[in-house]
């Protein structure tokens, strides 16, 4: 289980609160260094094909080539995505409204604030080849009909996850007269 470090009203590293007229605003930043290697990596493998170019050419078909270019666009996409967007999580009197941006990535949520019954912060290890042990941290909102709903995952940082759930509890708890 992790253990919450940060002082309740300081949000750790890539994470920001602001309180508003309309309500709380918390955005998680995806930035990692996993981005930052791979984003080395695609442009190294696309500097390799784009200077080795003829000989490519020569053992690929054209088909083959724009296999490789699309795989690398999207894979470039993936990591700038990583390093750029975040998750922001607004909370009012009448809903909560997940975005990601500023880079077009899936679509959002809206909860109805009068649906909301609690939040949960779900940890979760995978075991990877070369990394070992990973922890995945998921904050999730429990609707009254038992319905669970992502709010934001992927965070490799409990603190992160625990700070959010913290800040929407307490701004709901104000507002709608409920906490988990």
């Amino acid at each position: 289980m992790a253990t919450v470090s940060q002082a309740a009203d300081s949000p750790p590293s890539g994470v920001s609160e602001e309180q508003s007229p309309y309500g709380l605003r918390v955005r998680c930043s995806w930035f990692s260094m996993w981005a930052v290697g791979n984003t080395v990596a695609v442009v190294f493998i696309a500097g390799v094909l784009v200077k080795a170019g003829w000989p490519i050419r020569q053992m690929l078909a054209t088909e083959h080539l724009a296999v490789l270019a699309g795989a690398a666009c999207v894979m470039a996409y993936f990591c700038l995505v990583k390093m750029i967007n975040g998750t922001t999580i607004a909370l009012s009197q009448e809903e909560i409204r997940v975005t990601h941006g500023p880079l077009p990535w899936e679509f959002g949520r809206r909860i109805a604030t009068r649906e909301l019954s609690e939040l949960r912060v779900l940890e979760s290890a995978k075991r990877l080849k070369y990394l070992g042990k990973v922890m995945q941290y998921d904050v999730f909102a429990v609707l009254k009909n038992g319905r669970h709903v992502k709010l934001i995952s992927g965070l490799h940082d409990g603190d992160r996850a625990h700070f959010v759930k913290r800040a929407i509890d307490q701004h709901a708890g104000l507002e709608v007269g409920h906490s988990s």
